[in-house]
């Protein structure tokens, strides 16, 4: 749960507050229609992007390894960081806007298998219930993103200052509880027993 809460932290930080910035920074190539344009269109294409190679991925390596979704989240984590700093720190808005797109493709692409294996560890009366509880509990903590990021605000362009360390110290955080997860062989993703030795149950250690 954890590792989703801090990726879902970032994610709502930068969708809620990048505009912001762009049109604060004033990057060179940035214009209100361009942005319009290639941030929906990015937006839509890395989502499903996304999800097709998460889903293509994880359910290969999950054949040999169910700690393939742990796995792809802590390297989705690790991709993410430097493409933020990249993303935050360039004085080009395509280049800023390519970063973000790398992230939202890179960063989200461990969610559908890890809502898969979500599922086979749990009995089917509760698999409902669980997967209901992980994202709204991911979905409360990611929301104090951009709270921190209102609240901090100081009304100019450093505003991206706060947006690329609570981003950046969400991934930390995110691969950490990834890595955590995926370093021992017999301990699942969700904090149960790998499936070839016992039973996998879930828990909010994540």
């Amino acid at each position: 749960m954890w590792a989703v809460s801090a990726k879902m932290l970032s994610s709502y930080t930068l969708t809620s507050f990048l505009p912001i910035w762009f049109a604060r920074r004033d990057l060179e190539g940035y214009t209100n229609d361009a942005y319009a344009f290639w941030n929906a269109l990015a937006v839509s294409l890395a989502g499903l992007l996304s999800v097709c190679i998460g889903s293509a991925i994880g359910h290969t390596w999950s054949r040999r390894d169910v700690r393939a979704p742990c796995f792809l989240g802590l390297m989705g984590a690790l991709v993410s960081l430097p493409l933020i700093f990249m993303m935050l720190l360039t004085q080009y808005f395509r280049t800023s806007l390519l970063c973000y797109f790398a992230v939202l493709v890179i960063g989200d692409a461990f969610l559908g298998p890890s809502m898969n294996l979500l599922q086979l560890a749990l009995r089917s009366s509760v698999r409902g219930q669980a997967t209901s509880m992980l994202l709204g509990v991911a979905a409360l903590v990611g929301n104090l993103g951009p709270a921190m990021v209102g609240i901090l605000d100081p009304g100019g362009v450093n505003i991206g200052i706060h947006l690329l360390w609570i981003c950046s110290a969400a991934q930390v955080f995110a691969a950490l509880s990834d890595s955590d997860r995926g370093g021992d062989r017999s301990v699942s993703y969700f904090g149960g027993m790998d499936r070839g030795a016992s039973k996998c149950f879930f828990c909010l250690a994540y």
